[in-house]
């Protein structure tokens, strides 16, 4: 079982989540407002509130091994 964090300024979440390391996963990231919202794969979620989010970076990090992004979409609404 890995642990999946959102971390930063003020927001310190970390949840259990299970699923294949040696294959390709699948991490979603949803900003609303104050709210973060991460999904793996489609079935694993993890939300948390920040004090400014707007003002905030994206970072991914590997705890231990190797990870090759192989996509990333940032996308804005006006």
């Amino acid at each position: 079982m890995q642990q999946v964090s959102l971390n930063g300024p003020g927001v310190g979440e970390t949840r259990s989540c299970t699923f294949d390391s040696g294959q390709p996963v699948k991490v979603q990231v949803f900003v609303q407002g104050p709210v973060i919202a991460c999904f793996i794969n489609d079935r694993c979620a993890l939300t948390c509130r920040v004090p400014d989010s707007a003002q905030g970076t994206l970072s991914v990090m590997v705890g231990a091994g190797t990870a090759n992004l192989l996509e990333l979409q940032v996308k804005t609404r006006p």
